[in-house]
């Protein structure tokens, strides 16, 4: 379990890879080398030539444009990259499958929403009357399947969020991908995967800023040498 300094940890990662070079080049090549170009879906022609060629079609109308993201920003391939990312930044990503009307006008009425873990209830930890039980905000049946997830309608950090109160609600894990590195077993969230190096780091980072001020100092002094001795006349 590290539900006990899983904030701290995320905080901290987040603040390196927005202010430290190192941490943010890091992620960068993680996300470059795993996601690449990213999943290109095909439709083949084993199922009728004017099937695939109609799927493909739509596929261009949904996963290359934004219409597939819940937030109408980034195509498919966009979210792939934002997820990779969140996963080494923050330790997981939570992807949620969005149901839209018919009348929204989408060439498929369904969409991708990129959740943040802070989204996850975290603090809901309970037995359930049923044999289950909830850890970190995820449900479990008695079998210890995940069944659901407790999260919030908001990020916790939005103001909105803090003025309406925080109160999560149930969501069914058929509609939530969560997607985390699992490192031991039970685990129920993953670790931003700079933790390991996180004080290391951070102390690299005020060793090169004390070293660059002490450059800036040493440039500002300025020292003039000469004799305490009168000096002779030359001409003689």
């Amino acid at each position: 379990l590290v539900a006990g300094g899983i904030l701290t940890l995320r905080a901290r990662s987040r603040y390196l890879c927005r202010n430290q070079p190192y941490a943010k080049g890091a992620v960068d090549s993680l996300v470059g080398n795993i996601i690449g170009d990213g999943i290109i879906p095909q439709a083949l022609d084993s199922a009728g030539a004017q099937t695939a060629k109609n799927l493909n079609s739509l596929w261009v109308d949904w996963g290359d444009e934004n219409a597939c993201d819940a937030d109408g920003m980034l195509d498919f391939y966009g979210l792939q990259s934002l997820a990779m990312r969140t996963i080494a930044e923050s330790g997981s990503v939570l992807i949620r499958r969005r149901w839209r009307r018919k009348s929204d006008g989408l060439p498929v009425p369904m969409q991708i929403q990129l959740l943040e873990p802070d989204y996850l209830d975290s603090s809901r930890d309970r037995i359930l009357p049923n044999g289950g039980k909830i850890l970190q905000g995820v449900e479990y049946d008695a079998r210890g399947l995940r069944v659901a997830y407790w999260l919030f309608p908001q990020h916790p950090g939005d103001r909105i969020q803090v003025i309406q109160g925080f109160q999560s609600t149930r969501i069914p894990a058929s509609e939530i991908i969560h997607v985390f590195r699992v490192d031991r077993i039970g685990q129920v969230d993953g670790v931003p995967w700079s933790a390991p190096c996180i004080i290391r780091m951070k102390d690299l980072d005020e060793y090169e800023d004390a070293q660059l001020i002490r450059q800036k100092i040493a440039a500002c002094f300025v020292a003039f040498v000469h004799d305490i001795e009168p000096i002779e006349d030359l001409s003689t």
